[in-house]
């Protein structure tokens, strides 16, 4: 890994990190600012769009739809993961569509239950 891709994806996750941590002593003001800096920087970013899934899903409300959207095209365009199930959950959740997110918060555990499965019982 070359050092400036190097050093850009650290001050992405240090960019994201500090919009988590002024969500959560609830400054949503610095928090978009920072989302936006991430945004005019790497707006393709992975990071960046996970940092404004999060960022949605505090908001609530319509942008609780808008953050489902995100987690629904990072899975189409890398795959699903746990992490990304969880986060369409969590969405549900603030939805009030709890028979939904049951059913993702199971397939999650699914998966986490079939990797352990072939970690243990399938070594290397």
């Amino acid at each position: 890994m070359g050092c400036s891709l190097r050093s850009s994806l650290g001050l992405l996750l240090s960019q994201a990190l500090q919009v988590e941590v002024l969500l959560k002593i609830s400054r949503i003001d610095l928090a978009r600012k920072q989302l936006q800096v991430m945004k005019n920087s790497e707006d393709d970013a992975t990071l960046t769009q996970l940092t404004e899934a999060w960022l949605n899903i505090y908001l609530g409300g319509e942008k609780t739809q808008e953050a489902f959207y995100i987690f629904q095209e990072l899975a189409e365009k890398h795959s699903i993961t746990v992490r990304l199930l969880n986060g369409k959950a969590v969405c549900h959740i603030h939805s009030g569509r709890f028979a939904e997110a049951e059913d993702l918060l199971m397939e999650a555990l699914e998966r986490v239950r079939a990797m352990l499965q072939h970690w243990f019982f399938h070594p290397v």
